[in-house]
């Protein structure tokens, strides 16, 4: 049976203006390894997934805390800065909290942060997870590799505490 957690209620949501400026760390499998220089300088894996959207899964140093953030150029009914609800469904858990609209070009997604190690633990130890958005959207992102790619964020987070 899944249980339900309300373990992001308490997420603190990051907008758009603060775009992200990427640069390449390195890679772990399917999983590119980056980091974020608006973002305290944050290290994450990011995948294109199947439909063409942009999904990412790191560390939000600024906050003391994780985020999930997906992206699809067609998602152009999300707004900057719009507050819905998103939850991630594992095998045996779910994880729900707010998300806030993330705009900038032809990037429309939203990012939610967390402060619960619980979250990555089911992110690492599952195949699969299920995100379900706001606005009606399903998607299924295969975790495959996420334990080394974990590892791969954990190192590239030590380099830049230096």
């Amino acid at each position: 049976m899944v249980r339900y957690l309300a373990i992001l209620a308490t997420c603190v949501l990051t907008t758009g203006a603060n775009a992200q400026e990427l640069t390449d760390w390195g890679e772990s499998g399917r999983w590119k390894i980056r980091i974020d220089a608006t973002n305290g300088h944050g290290c994450l894996m990011e995948t294109l997934l199947e439909d063409g959207s942009v999904f990412q899964f790191g560390n939000d140093p600024d906050r003391k805390g994780g985020f999930f953030a997906v992206y699809n150029p067609e998602w152009t009914d999300i707004e900057d800065g719009m507050e819905t609800t998103v939850k991630f469904d594992f095998d045996e858990k779910r994880f729900s909290g707010d998300a806030i609209g993330d705009v900038s070009g032809d990037r429309f997604g939203a990012r939610a942060f967390f402060d619960n190690p619980n979250v990555q633990i089911e992110f690492a130890k599952n195949k699969v997870m299920t995100i379900i958005g706001g606005l009606g959207r399903t998607l299924d992102v295969d975790l495959t590799g996420t334990t080394k790619a974990l590892a791969a964020i954990e190192k590239c987070q030590s380099e830049q505490s230096k």
